[in-house]
């Protein structure tokens, strides 16, 4: 068994649950009568789509900037864009929880991350373990 396969099973079971949470939210009659109405349906249609590119925006950007910047921005944005005020408390709290993240699987969990230094070490063509 690979390391990679609890990972992978996590991830498409995330995304599996998010995808039907979309489809259910989408095809309730509360939505479709909102959405007539000109309430909240469409910020929640925008927003649905703007966390789809955020997600797969942060899964592309960990392989070239590694986890914790990856993460931070991840979660900076996305606190912003639901909030929409006090942009330096979301930046503290993803950057708070990018380090707890990283700490936590880092050095308790011993995982082994994507940092800036092996993403860019791949992208030239080395390996850590060829230094």
């Amino acid at each position: 068994m690979s390391p990679a396969l609890f990972p992978r099973i996590a991830a498409a079971a995330v995304g599996a649950f998010a995808f039907a949470y979309v489809v259910l939210t989408v095809s309730s009659p509360g939505y479709a009568a909102a959405a007539e109405a000109g309430a909240s349906g469409g910020r929640i249609t925008g927003l649905m789509l703007l966390f789809g590119a955020l997600i797969v925006a942060y899964a592309l950007a960990m392989r070239g900037v590694g986890f914790a910047l990856s993460t931070f921005l991840f979660l900076w944005v996305s606190m912003y864009a639901l909030h929409r005020e006090r942009a330096w408390l979301s930046a503290l709290i993803a950057a708070a929880a990018a380090l707890a993240i990283s700490g936590i699987f880092g050095a308790l969990l011993n995982v082994d991350l994507p940092t800036l230094t092996r993403a860019s070490s791949r992208r030239v063509g080395t390996t850590q373990s060829s230094r």
